[in-house]
């Protein structure tokens, strides 16, 4: 879901990516990956803006991944400010396609935003291909972030 995820934000534009590698992350903290959840080093929002210059740093974490049907995917999300280490936005949910709100939003997110080749698309089509169904969750839980 990484790469999905990476897309997805820059489709967003809520602010710039500047993508930290595992091995940078290594290198600066002593750990290829960090959760919100975790005791972070007291020096993680400083070194990281001193290498990258960033204002702030996105923490996620794929909670729930159920690739068979239902499909459901769930995302723990954060935004935090370096500066004041303050939580700018935080999101966490899960979407289960066999809730018919979830279903019929998904379908609708396919239909306004994903390219089919088939002159027929299969409206169900989503709510069975955990990618598919996973560009949805990330967009919709995307789309709540701040304008900048």
């Amino acid at each position: 879901m990484q790469p999905l995820l990476h897309a997805e934000l820059e489709k967003a534009k809520r602010f710039e990516l500047i993508m930290v590698t595992p091995e940078q992350l290594q290198n600066w903290t002593g750990q290829r990956a960090w959760r919100t959840d975790e005791q972070l080093p007291p020096d993680f929002f400083d070194r990281i803006r001193e290498e990258t210059g960033c204002q702030g740093v996105f923490f996620d974490q794929l909670t729930r991944y159920q690739p068979y049907q239902p499909v459901a995917v769930g995302w723990k999300m954060t935004l935090v400010f370096n500066k004041e280490h303050q939580i700018f936005w935080a999101a966490d949910e899960v979407f289960d396609a066999g809730d018919d709100d979830v279903a019929n939003a998904a379908r609708a997110y396919e239909w306004d935003h994903i390219v089919t080749q088939s002159p027929l698309p299969d409206p169900n089509a989503i709510l069975s291909s955990p990618s598919r169904f996973g560009q949805y969750t990330l967009h919709a839980l995307l789309m709540t972030l701040p304008q900048r």
